[in-house]
């Protein structure tokens, strides 16, 4: 609920970068991903949950190494479109991506070669989402939207809270 909360926030709130047409850009790029590979919502919504359960240590223990503000450059860095293997790979070692795959595999019954076609797309969605807390330039303020995901107490189920968002938003 937290971190619904904070993504609405963000994209009310004129000092952070969210915005509603970035959320809906997040959103086409997954149901667009799902649509391509024949993945249907419910799994698509649990590939986001598994993945929600292998990023949230990752950045919680990238922020403890490197500290807020360059995690947050990290993930800006992820939001691009263009997000290569080399830069999935500052945040996520080639190791840890194929235990990602494997993981979420195993979850959801989707081939892992499948998963491999997707991932770097979802990546860089769910990175867009967690930046969309982040301050605009001349704007000091943290990040509400990484902090409530990152946050260790706070219930995380994010494939629900894409979809909770949604709905909220009225998209379809």
């Amino acid at each position: 609920m937290k971190l619904f909360l904070n993504i609405i926030n963000a994209i009310d709130n004129p000092d952070q970068q969210g915005s509603m047409a970035q959320f809906e850009t997040i959103l086409n790029t997954v149901n667009q991903v799902a649509t391509k590979r024949g993945i249907e919502s419910d799994q698509m919504q649990e590939i986001l949950t598994v993945l929600g359960r292998f990023l949230r240590p990752i950045l919680q223990h990238q922020q403890r190494m490197i500290g807020e503000q360059p995690l947050e450059n990290l993930i800006a860095q992820m939001t691009d479109a263009e997000t290569t293997a080399a830069t999935i790979n500052l945040l996520i070692s080639p190791q840890l991506y194929q235990q990602i795959v494997q993981g979420i595999s195993q979850k959801t019954g989707i081939s892992s070669n499948r998963l491999q076609g997707i991932l770097p797309t979802i990546l860089t969605a769910m990175m867009g989402l967690l930046y969309m807390g982040a301050s605009k330039s001349g704007v000091s303020c943290s990040n509400s939207v990484l902090n409530a995901f990152i946050d260790r107490d706070a219930e995380l189920v994010l494939g629900e809270v894409l979809q909770s968002t949604e709905s909220f938003l009225n998209f379809s």
